[in-house]
This record gives structure tokens, C-alpha cells and sequence, in this order.
């Protein structure tokens, strides 16, 4: 499997996404793909903690809690705690690749188990390519997969995807939400999946809260909210260090990202103390 990741990864490169887009691969599971029965997988948190937990063949666990940064050379730095060197090679949907830097050892290869439940990496990737060699343009510069309808009436989860024609008893499925198995909405315009809705947890202190948003963005305004299995009680939450929301009747009515604000403050800081340090020289 390793050499098929080597032999594909030319194929799929320049259809990846960039690392910059952290909203892509935070906050979310990431399975360590390779040729052993042991298990790792790998968090990568939005204020740069990584969580990475081992799990042997005799069902021993450990988590580690470690760091992670994206450097100026659009590499990747991981502290595991060891620091570790990735040459970015892919981010897909349900796939991230990196390479060793400055190596010839295998890839880097992380896969998310909720998009592909079978850990079927390979099948997962040839499907890829023929969706990308069957795809059509947008005005938008979004592309519809061209490949086969869905058929809302028989389908499995690992076949939703964004930009894929549907189908409803035997007719194109033109406008309206379809919530799926898995209990993710489609949100349908002109026949195609624009958007799918997933339950995303944001830990809180007296628990944990559910948002209904779109797949790898930010919450936004209009999200359903859930707490205890119940639309979220009126007022703030704060998500994370960065962002905060307020809801009323169980949906987000304001969204606030400070991202920029501490970024900013951080290089005032960052510049202020140069300045004091070059006047005390």
C-alpha cells in the first residue's frame, strides 16, 4: 500500500489543498495509515496542540499531547515530542500525505476514518482520480461529479460528496435538505450536493455543545445548536480561544473569530519588545 501511495501521489498533487486553510484538517480525527496492526492517530487542535494516541496489538493506549505549526515554507512542524520535518504532498477531503523532509522514507499518511469507514485508502484514491478525470466546471469554479447520480433511495454514506448530481425515484432531485443516514442534511440546489451539514462537537465547561455546520468552515449564523440532546439554552458560548457564539431558539444568531485580533495584539507584542530590546543595546 505504501508503494501505491508513492506512485499515485504525482497524480493527485495538483488537486490538493493548501495547509493554510487549517479549517481543512483541524478539530478533526486523523488515522496514521501503515503496514502495522498498531494504531495512531492524530488531532491537530486550531491553538496548535496535537493530540496523538498509540494504541498496540495488546490494546495498550497512550496519548501525547504535542505541538504542531505550519512554517513559512508552507511545511509542516510536529513536536511528537521529537521535532519532525513534513513537506506538505496532498490534503484532500478524507486524506492527508505528507513527505519526511529532506528523506527518502515512505509518506506520511493520514486518513479520516469517518469519511473512509473501511480504511480503504487505495480504492478511496483510484475513486478520486476518476472523479477528477469526470469532472465538469461551475461558474462558480466548483466542479459536479459527473461520475454517477447518488440515488437518495439506496446510497451508502462513504458516496456523499460534495457536487455530485442526485437522484430521487428515478428523477433528478432538484432543490430542498435530505438528512442522511449518518443524521448529516444535503443541502440541494439545481440537482447537486452544495453543502453538507455534519454534528460538530465544541467541549464547553459545564459539558459539550453540538453545531450543525458545513463540512471543514467555521459555525455560522442560522446553525442548529445542541446541548443534552436539546436545542442549546439562549446566550454565549465560547468554543475556543478564538471564536465565540450566541444562540437563541437553538441557533447560532451571532459568530464572533478574534483570529485576527490576538494575531495582531501578538505581533505589537512581538515587535514592541524588539523595539524595547534594541533601545537598551
Amino acid at each position: 500500500m505504501v508503494t501505491f501511495i508513492k506512485n499515485i501521489l504525482p497524480r493527485i498533487v495538483g488537486y490538493t489543498e493548501q495547509l493554510d486553510k487549517i479549517e481543512s484538517f483541524c478539530d478533526r480525527q486523523w488515522l496514521l495509515f501503515d503496514n502495522d496492526v498498531n494504531t495512531q492517530t492524530y488531532e491537530f487542535l486550531r491553538d496548535g496542540r496535537l493530540v496523538m494516541t498509540f494504541v498496540s496489538r495488546e490494546s495498550d493506549q497512550q496519548t501525547t499531547i504535542g505541538k504542531w505549526e505550519i512554517l513559512p515554507s508552507s511545511r509542516m512542524l510536529i513536536h511528537r515530542p521529537e521535532p519532525l520535518v513534513l513537506d506538505h504532498a496532498f490534503l484532500g477531503e478524507g486524506v492527508l500525505i505528507f513527505l519526511k523532509s529532506g528523506t527518502n522514507e515512505s509518506p506520511f499518511c493520514l486518513y479520516d476514518p469517518k469519511l473512509i469507514l473501511d480504511g480503504n485508502v487505495e480504492r478511496y484514491l483510484n475513486s478520486f482520480i476518476d472523479n477528477k478525470h469526470s469532472e465538469i466546471p461551475l461558474a462558480n469554479n466548483k466542479i459536479i461529479q459527473e461520475v454517477e447520480y447518488l440515488d437518495l433511495d439506496n446510497y451508502s454514506e462513504e458516496n456523499v460528496v460534495l457536487y455530485r448530481k442526485v437522484h430521487r425515484n428515478g428523477t433528478v432531485f432538484n432543490e430542498g435538505n435530505v438528512t442522511t443516514y449518518g443524521d448529516r442534511i444535503l443541502v440541494i440546489s439545481e440537482g447537486v450536493i452544495v453543502k453538507i451539514l455534519e454534528w460538530v462537537p465544541y467541549h464547553i465547561p459545564n459539558g459539550e455543545i453540538l453545531i450543525r455546520q458545513s463540512k471543514f468552515h467555521e459555525p455560522a449564523i442560522g446553525c442548529d445548536v445542541l446541548h443534552a440532546n436539546k436545542p442549546a439554552p439562549d446566550g454565549e458560548y465560547k468554543l475556543n480561544f478564538f471564536e465565540k457564539i450566541t444562540t437563541r431558539d437553538g441557533k447560532i444568531v451571532e459568530y464572533g473569530d478574534n483570529h485576527v485580533l490576538v494575531l495582531t495584539l501578538f505581533f505589537i507584542f512581538i515587535v514592541g519588545g524588539l523595539l524595547i530590546s534594541v533601545h537598551f543595546i
